[in-house]
């Protein structure tokens, strides 16, 4: 089965598109920690604690870096990282009587699922498309039962839109437009597209890329007029990267595995974002039911010992008997947590074999929907420069009386945009240069509205996944030889349990079927837990204190 959208509708993670040819979509998903220290303690004390009291039991040390006061402590499993995996995997950890320490590097919980509010109404930073049912998604039942059947809309409502020759011929994907779609022969060449790129029998050679057979099939490359639509349309807008990074036969071989529903559904409620969703349903009762380091990168994992040994950035140690990585891709492949002893060839060779990508979120609010020349609400939007591809949030958050535009610029146009920041300074200053450079962008895209984005914009927000120091990319993707069969690949590679069973890996990037989710996330969480029940079996008999 194809796959038809990708996460962020996330973890995975951070919108999505639809890659359907009856479906326009797209966003991702993750989340914002400005404590970026990552300097390693190295107080190694290791006095005993001899308490067997079952609670969780702490060891004060003392950071040498800060002078401040730490905490060792001992638990049943440590789980790094409090994004949809790690919360998930705690959930079902405590459902079975462990005792969960959750050690997450930023300030607050969620990951990739990140909601904030722009005008009257939330917007997603991440994750923002939701699946219904099918799969066995936890998600759709859940929100259902405690909003009520109401709680979800259809997405991306009205017409597409594609820029086309610098925006002076613009095309709308509906009879009586001005410039039609359907009159411009580059763009009526992409529909067949989506019923072509997830065939594994049409991507044979395993050493191409997507932009490769792209070319082949269609004549198209990054000189052509319309590769924005292959690129920014459907690489970034449906996979967070660009299309010269995206396996052309890894692809298919995912693509084929998809298990979620090919329709998705958005939060219709103006007030209510997903990450207020799901704390509200899972991750409140996770959290009171766990302890949650919160600002706490983690440094080391050493399994040298019998048990576990979880080290973080103060310097503290928490010991357990096994432990769950969620970190992000991005993060694996930075080699920012060492492990002691080294990981073995095969999952680092299956951690560094899975593509992940610069990507921003950035939604715009205005004073009015100028992009409606004409006369109809816009679904899908294309564009030749760095805005990439954009939607239009506000039109299904019901009782909003905001006009917001999120546009979604991954891959090549991320970086674009943040050697744009970079060269502005960086920081605040950065963040506006970025929205200035996707306004400029816009003020081009509608003949019928020239340079109305700069004129009509209040304010947005910026949120750049691609730098976030404990993200370091928006979602996985396919590369060449992320899969060689449909069973042979890196993902089910890194879902194997190392260090005699001690360290397990999961997250988006593990799921097989449906990588990139935030139910993806889910169940390879689900899946960690599990197979640490299966080798750990005897809940609340922690390790000795560090």
């Amino acid at each position: 089965m194809k796959r038809s959208v990708a996460p962020f509708c996330v973890a995975v993670a951070l919108g999505c598109t639809s890659a359907d040819s009856n479906d326009k979509a797209a966003s991702p998903a993750s989340d914002t920690d400005t404590d970026t220290d990552t300097d390693t303690d190295t107080d190694t004390d290791t006095d005993t604690d001899t308490d067997t009291d079952t609670d969780t039991d702490t060891d004060t040390d003392t950071d040498t870096d800060t002078g401040a006061p730490v905490e060792n402590t001992t638990n049943d499993v440590v789980v790094v990282g409090a994004g949809s995996a790690g919360l998930y995997a705690a959930k079902t950890l405590i459902e079975q009587g462990y005792d969960v320490l959750l050690v997450e590097a930023t300030d607050r919980i969620g990951g990739r699922v990140k909601s904030a509010t722009l005008g009257d109404m939330r917007v997603e930073l991440g994750a923002e498309e939701h699946y219904l049912a099918t799969g066995g998604n936890p998600v759709w039942p859940a929100v259902r039962d405690e909003y009520g059947e109401a709680a979800y809309t259809s997405g991306y409502q009205g017409e597409t839109a594609y820029s086309m020759d610098g925006g002076t011929h613009t095309c709308w994907y509906f009879r009586g437009a001005t410039t039609p779609c359907g009159d411009d022969a580059d763009v009526v060449a992409t529909d067949s597209f989506w019923s072509w790129y997830w065939k594994p029998r049409q991507h044979e050679d395993a050493s191409t890329t997507l932009a490769d057979d792209v070319f082949l099939e269609y004549g198209v490359d990054a000189s052509h007029r319309a590769y924005h639509l292959y690129d920014a349309g459907f690489a970034g807008g449906s996979y967070a990267t660009s299309l010269h990074q995206l396996g052309a036969r890894s692809l298919a071989l995912q693509s084929y595995q998809w298990d979620l529903s090919e329709d998705i559904r958005v939060l219709a409620d103006k007030d209510l974002g997903y990450s207020d969703a799901l704390e509200t349903i899972w991750w409140d009762e996770v959290v009171d039911g766990s302890e949650l380091l919160l600002s706490s990168p983690v440094v080391q994992i050493d399994t040298r010992g019998e048990d576990v040994v979880v080290t973080d950035a103060a310097g503290a140690l928490h010991a357990a008997r096994q432990v769950i990585v969620t970190v992000p891709i991005g993060v694996l492949q930075a080699e920012m947590i060492a492990f002691a002893p080294e990981l073995p060839a095969a999952t680092v060779a299956a951690y560094t074999g899975i593509g992940v990508d610069m990507g921003l979120k950035v939604p715009l609010r205005f004073s009015s929907a100028w992009w409606e020349t004409e006369g109809e609400p816009l679904a899908w939007l294309v564009t030749e420069g760095v805005a990439g591809a954009c939607w239009v949030p506000s039109d299904y958050k019901e009782g909003s009386e905001s006009h917001v535009m999120m546009c979604y610029p991954m891959g090549d146009n991320a970086v674009d945009l943040n050697d744009i920041a970079a060269a502005a300074g960086g920081g605040a200053a950065g963040d506006d240069a970025i929205v200035q450079a996707i306004l400029d962008d816009l003020d081009r895209t509608f003949p019928g509205a020239p340079d109305m984005a700069s004129t009509e914009y209040l304010d947005g927000l910026v949120q750049n996944w691609g730098t976030e120091p404990y993200s370091l990319g928006v979602y996985s993707f396919p590369e060449v030889g992320t899969y060689t069969t449909e069973s042979d690949n890196l993902r089910r590679d890194l879902q194997a349990a190392v260090a005699d069973d001690r360290i397990f890996f999961a997250g988006e990037a593990t799921s097989i079927a449906r990588s990139a989710t935030v139910p993806g996330a889910l169940a390879e969480g689900e899946r960690a837990a599990n197979a640490v029940h299966a080798v750990n079996g005897d809940p609340l008999n922690p390790p000795e204190l560090p």
